[in-house]
């Protein structure tokens, strides 16, 4: 809710610049925690930050396109934003496998991030102009989102979506375990069920 806020007050760049380079400012912080407390808030901030680039391009689907076009326009993004979630707890284990250093994955979603500012200077456009800005103070703004979360046409799409990433993190949350309970010689079994997950999501979002 802050990012999409922030979003249509301050146009599309500025707070996804803005979440990127918390991110990356973030994770380099958690490289350098010198315990778990600090790991955890430091997470939490680059969670927080990188919230930003999953609103901000849904919310910019809408300022370039509406009906069918915005459809397939929102399919190609989740396409992404669906594979990128069970992709990466599978690249961090081999990082950690390699390395022996947890602290390495953090130096590399820094760099990630990097190249996502880069990206953003490089080639992304400003969709919403200053005279289509919401200009409502953060009050009245509230209110309309309290308005919106009475709709029971919204909470039905909400709470579909919600029981979707429910489980999506229940997984992301478990698998770990298992996996670490296999033996090295069934390791192969993580890409089999990482490429089941990632085959399903992007299927998903070609039908969807």
């Amino acid at each position: 809710m802050a990012q999409g806020l922030l979003s249509d007050r301050f146009g599309r760049r500025a707070p996804l610049a803005g979440g990127l380079l918390l991110y990356t400012v973030a994770s380099l912080c958690c490289e350098i925690a010198i315990n778990a407390g600090n790991l955890c808030v430091f997470r939490a901030l680059a969670a927080f930050g990188a919230a930003a680039s999953i609103v901000v391009p849904r919310a910019m689907v809408r300022d370039f396109a509406d009906g069918d076009k915005a459809s397939a326009l929102m399919s190609e993004i989740y396409q992404v934003m669906s594979i990128a979630p069970v992709l990466a707890p599978v690249l961090g284990s081999l990082v950690l496998l390699m390395t022996l250093s947890w602290r390495i994955i953090f130096i590399l979603a820094a760099l990630y991030g990097v190249a996502g500012l880069l990206l953003l200077y490089r080639y992304l456009p400003e969709s919403l102009p200053p005279e289509r800005r919401l200009s409502a103070s953060v009050p009245a703004t509230l209110r309309l989102y309290g308005e919106i979360l009475q709709e029971p046409g919204f909470l039905s799409h909400m709470l579909i979506g919600t029981y979707g990433m429910c489980a999506l993190f229940a997984y992301l949350s478990g698998a770990p375990t298992v996996f670490m309970g296999w033996r090295q010689a069934d390791c192969r079994m993580i890409w089999v069920c990482g490429s089941a997950l990632m085959s399903a999501r992007f299927i998903n979002g070609l039908t969807g």
